[in-house]
C-alpha cells in the first residue's frame, strides 16, 4: 500500500504572481494577501511595461507555473488583475473597494496554508461568460490535494458573491470558522467587475466585453457632466432669485413717504 501511494502524483497548479511597477500600497497589501491565500502561488519582480503583455506567458514557462495572476495599475489609482491558464483563457478584472486584512480589523482568524471551501452564488451559472470566470476563479483560489506547502485540514471558505448581474460584479469575502460552526469574516475584502475575456494567455482574440462596463474615460465624462448639471442649476437658481426679487419689490406709496422725517422736514421747511 505503501508503494501505491507513492506512485500515485496528484496534479500541482502552481500561479505566477507578478505586478507592474506603479502598484500602489493598497494594492501591494491585497497582493500579499492574495500570495498567502494561495500558498502554490509563485511571486515574481515587476513586469517591465516596455516590453509586450505576452511575455508573462515565457516567464511561467520558466518558472514552471500553469496558472498566472498580473497585478496592473494604471494612471496610479485604477488596479486590474489578470488570471489566466498557460493555454489560455484570460479574464481581466477591475479589482474596486479593497480592503485589506491589516487595514480592517477583522473578527476572524485561521491558520496559514489550509485548504478553502470555494463557494459561488448561483448567478454565475447563468451565463456561459460568467462560467469562464467562475472556472479562473476556482482554479486560481483551490489549493491542489496533498500540495505539500498545505495543512491538512479546512478551517475557511472563500466567497464569490455575484451582486450586479447586469453589470456582471462580483464580492469577494474570506470567512473562517471553527468546530462550533461559529462563522467570522477574516478578509481581505474586494469587489471585481469582469472587463474583457482573451482566446489566449495574455494576448489572443477578444472573444467578449461586459457591454455595461464603465472605463476611466467614461466615468470622468459622466463626472464632467454633473459638475456642469451642478453649475447650471445654480446659475438658474441666482437667475430666478433676481427675477423674484424684482417681483416682490412693493412700490412706494408718496402717503408712507409723507410720514418719514425726511418727507416732513422738506414739506413744513
Amino acid at each position: 500500500t505503501l508503494q501505491n501511494t507513492e506512485e500515485h502524483k496528484y496534479p500541482t497548479h502552481k500561479i505566477l504572481s507578478i505586478y507592474n511597477k506603479h502598484i500602489l500600497p493598497d494594492h501591494m497589501a491585497l497582493k500579499r494577501d492574495f500570495e498567502k491565500m494561495c500558498p502554490h502561488s509563485k511571486c515574481e519582480q515587476k513586469f517591465d511595461e516596455s516590453k509586450p503583455l505576452h511575455e508573462v506567458h515565457k516567464m511561467a514557462i520558466k518558472r514552471e507555473c500553469d496558472l498566472i495572476a498580473y497585478w496592473e495599475t494604471r494612471r496610479r489609482k485604477d488596479l486590474f488583475l489578470y488570471l489566466s491558464t498557460i493555454n489560455g483563457p484570460t479574464i481581466k478584472l477591475h479589482i474596486l473597494n479593497i480592503k485589506s486584512s491589516k487595514s480592517l480589523r477583522f473578527e476572524g482568524n485561521y491558520s496559514m496554508n489550509t485548504r478553502p471551501i470555494i463557494n459561488f452564488s448561483s448567478d454565475f451559472d447563468s451565463t456561459e461568460q460568467m462560467q469562464i470566470v467562475k472556472q479562473l476563479l476556482k482554479r486560481t483560489f483551490s489549493t491542489p490535494y496533498q500540495y505539500f506547502k498545505s495543512a491538512p485540514f479546512i478551517d475557511h471558505c472563500y466567497q464569490f458573491v455575484l451582486n450586479d448581474p447586469v453589470q456582471k460584479q462580483f464580492e469577494f469575502h474570506s470567512w473562517s470558522f471553527d468546530q462550533h460552526e461559529s462563522m467570522a469574516e477574516s478578509g481581505p475584502f474586494f469587489i471585481a467587475v469582469p472587463v474583457t475575456i482573451f482566446s489566449g494567455c495574455m494576448a489572443g482574440d477578444e472573444i467578449w466585453r461586459n457591454p455595461n462596463y464603465l472605463g476611466y474615460k467614461e466615468v470622468r465624462q459622466q463626472e464632467r457632466e454633473e459638475v456642469e448639471q451642478k453649475k447650471s442649476k445654480i446659475d438658474q437658481e441666482k437667475k430666478w432669485r433676481g427675477k423674484r426679487e424684482e417681483i416682490m419689490k412693493i412700490p412706494e406709496d408718496p402717503i408712507d413717504a409723507a410720514f418719514q422725517e425726511k418727507a416732513f422736514n422738506a414739506a413744513f421747511k
